[in-house]
C-alpha cells in the first residue's frame, strides 16, 4: 500500500475581496455544493429506482460569507452584481521528510445577494453577519490551475481540465 506524497493540513491565512476591495474581518466562506441534476427511473424488472445523473447540468449554486463587520463589509450587502476572489495559503506536508510548504488556492466567484443576516447583538461578543449570493460563475484554481469552472449564463462546466458542456454544446451546434 502506497502512502500519500503530501498532507493538506489546513488553511494559513485568507484574503477575501469584493472587485478590488479588501474586506476585512471574514470569519469563514461556505462554498456551494455541486449537484449534478438527475432523474428518478423507475425500470420495469429492476429491484429499485435508481437516479440518472446527468453530468452536462448543476443545480443552482449559493456561497455564504460569514462575517465580523469589518472594514469592506457594507458593501457585500448591495443587491447587485459582486465579483468576490477568495486567496488562501494551505499548509501542505511532505510525508516524506515532514516540511511544509504553503499552497495557492484561490476561489472566485460572480453572484448577487439573495439573503443577509445582519446577526445577533450579544454584549462581549463580535456582531457576526453573512450574506448568501446566488452564484452565476463560480470557479477554484489550485497553483494556477483550474480546477473547477461553471458559468451558467455562458454554458461552461469544466471540472478537472474536462469540458463537459463543452461536449454538449459541440453535440448542438
Amino acid at each position: 500500500m502506497s502512502m500519500n506524497k503530501q498532507v493538506h493540513n489546513k488553511v494559513i491565512d485568507q484574503r477575501l475581496f469584493d472587485g478590488s476591495t479588501q474586506v476585512e474581518d471574514v470569519t469563514s466562506v461556505d462554498t456551494p455544493e455541486i449537484e449534478f441534476v438527475s432523474d428518478e427511473v423507475d425500470i420495469p424488472g429492476a429491484t429499485a429506482k435508481i437516479n440518472i445523473v446527468n453530468p452536462y447540468q448543476v443545480s443552482a449554486m449559493t456561497v455564504t460569507i460569514n462575517h465580523n463587520h469589518g472594514n469592506g463589509c457594507d458593501g457585500l450587502n448591495t443587491p447587485e452584481l459582486h465579483q468576490i476572489e477568495l486567496r488562501m495559503a494551505r499548509q501542505v506536508i511532505s510525508t516524506a521528510n515532514g516540511n511544509s510548504k504553503p499552497k495557492s488556492t484561490k476561489v472566485r466567484f460572480s453572484g448577487t445577494p439573495m439573503k443577509v443576516s445582519r446577526g445577533s447583538i450579544e454584549r462581549g461578543n463580535p456582531r457576526g453577519m453573512s450574506v448568501q449570493y446566488s452564484v452565476q460563475r463560480y470557479e477554484e484554481e489550485e497553483n494556477g490551475k483550474t480546477i473547477i469552472l461553471i458559468d451558467a449564463l455562458a454554458g461552461i462546466l469544466q471540472i478537472n481540465g474536462k469540458d463537459y458542456a463543452g461536449t454538449l454544446n459541440r453535440i448542438l451546434n
